[in-house]
């Protein structure tokens, strides 16, 4: 009961969010999600989740209407207020993507140095109001600002990370252990924050930096405790 109600107030923060991007992350890590729930009872699991789904609807739809002054979820209005505000959001984004890219083939090698996309996006930059400090996308910025020879290294790190979860992924398909659904579930996590910081600034925000890579500690420590040899 305490963690269906703490997982509906997590999943009504994140309806709150009103981030496509989030969402959209969600749904594609679901199904590893799930994947990771074969096996177990799995009825009992369906059920819950249902439960859990209604209730963070419920929830979101509660707050939002403190907000707003009438029941409703935010996505709804978010969209319902016209064409203008979704837009923005895509072509802002595809801006901000087209200027990084060009201040990579400026700079290739070496791009600009850390933290300078805000300084030196201007000199990019498509249109006047199509102005960020950040290009909301991690790796075109990495790109950017370190060029190939910064972004490989990190590139590759974070390649080895997901490689740990597919191997991961590989193993509980052919044995069905609690250390490797436990893995699956946290291979979950920084897979949905890989994705949505392809479209937002996440890692910008220490707590959030701070989480994944505890996930990706966990995640390797694990895979590391499997492989040790019980006498």
């Amino acid at each position: 009961l305490i963690f269906g109600l703490i997982t509906s107030i997590l999943g009504a923060a994140l309806i709150l969010t009103e981030s496509r991007a989030a969402y959209i992350s969600l749904l594609l890590v679901l199904p590893v999600t799930f994947f990771a729930m074969r096996g177990s009872a799995w009825r009992q699991t369906l059920a819950r989740t249902i439960v859990v789904c209604i209730g963070t609807i419920l929830v979101a739809s509660w707050l939002f209407s403190v907000k707003v002054g009438y029941m409703s979820l935010p996505f709804l209005t978010k969209y319902s207020v016209g064409e203008s505000a979704i837009d923005l959001g895509i072509t802002g984004r595809a801006a901000y993507w087209q200027g990084a890219w060009d201040m990579f083939r400026a700079r290739p090698l070496f791009g600009w140095g850390a933290g300078t996309y805000g300084v030196v996006y201007p000199q990019f930059q498509q249109g006047v109001l199509l102005y960020a400090k950040y290009p909301h996308n991690a790796y075109l910025e990495m790109l950017a600002e370190t060029g190939i020879i910064g972004a490989l290294p990190f590139f590759l790190l974070l390649g080895s990370i997901v490689g740990v979860g597919m191997i991961a992924l590989r193993n509980f398909m052919v044995r069905q252990e609690g250390q490797l659904r436990l893995r699956l579930v946290i291979f979950s996590g920084i897979l949905a924050s890989l994705i949505h910081n392809g479209f937002d600034i996440d890692w910008h925000f220490g707590s959030i930096a701070v989480i994944f890579w505890i996930f990706s500690g966990l995640l390797f420590s694990k895979a590391s405790m499997s492989k040790t040899p019980t006498a």
